[in-house]
């Protein structure tokens, strides 16, 4: 939705995930994602993730750069 880009929705669901993770113990979180998606990638690096995976892949009919993203608590 455009009108909720911009005032930080995603960075406090990402922090909430986060947090839930570190209660838990986990020792951190991985994602997938895909090339292309500069923002969430942004929120991501900003979060402390790093690229760990890169590859092309086929998703929903469309050539894509499928990557992996991991924090380490």
């Amino acid at each position: 939705m455009p009108d909720a880009r911009g005032r930080g929705l995603g960075r406090r669901m990402l922090e909430t995930a986060l947090d839930e993770a570190r209660a838990r113990a986990y020792e951190g979180v991985l994602l997938w994602t895909v090339e292309g998606l500069g923002a969430a990638h942004h929120l991501y690096a900003t979060a402390g993730f790093e690229l760990t995976v890169s590859r092309p892949a086929r998703k929903f009919g469309v050539d894509a750069v499928e990557q992996r993203m991991d924090l380490r608590f």
